[in-house]
């Protein structure tokens, strides 16, 4: 299995895992819907031969539906960016979970949150690009992953054992 294709599996399973509808559609591009962004969360990551970002950008309907994936009770109090960045956290560590599996051990940062007007999520033709969509109307969220693949990792081929340490649920870190 070449890394690219790895790499799309994983990030599939991850927004599966912790968005709501498993983020809607994956893919390399947009369902045709524009998403006016104001709000986005973005961690980097680096591991031998690669470096990237993922990222979860969303307009203010979507944050409040992301916001619902956390039990925070009275949420007045609750920052949209932080919960973004969270996400993107989870994310991530799902995806270096599948990731370590086959020997890829990658490293992130904290998330950076930012904010502003019609923030547009586009990547870049030379790097390793996919994207989850849910959006409705023009409103929702968006999730990314871009990787610049300067030398393509070796996967280790390791049969799952029944002492496997993952499951089903998502990591919480």
């Amino acid at each position: 299995m070449h890394f690219d294709h790895f790499a799309r599996q994983a990030f599939a399973t991850a927004c599966d895992q912790v968005l709501p509808e498993g983020g809607a559609s994956h893919g390399d591009a947009s369902n045709g819907e524009t998403l006016h962004a104001s709000i986005a969360a973005v961690v980097a990551f680096h591991a031998d031969g690669i470096d990237g970002t993922l990222g979860i950008a969303a307009d203010e309907v979507g944050a409040r539906r992301l916001m619902g994936c956390f039990p925070i009770g009275d949420d007045s109090d609750v920052d949209a960016g932080d919960v973004l960045g969270e996400l993107a956290n989870l994310v991530l560590g799902i995806v270096r979970q599948i990731w370590t599996t086959r020997g890829v051990n990658a490293f992130c940062t904290t998330p950076v949150v930012l904010r502003g007007v019609d923030l547009r999520v586009v990547g870049d033709p030379r790097r390793l690009w996919m994207r989850s969509d849910s959006i409705e109307s023009g409103s929702g969220f968006t999730t990314w992953m871009e990787i610049d693949v300067a030398q393509e990792p070796e996967l280790l081929e390791v049969a799952p054992s029944e002492d496997d340490p993952r499951s089903d649920a998502p990591l919480v870190f």
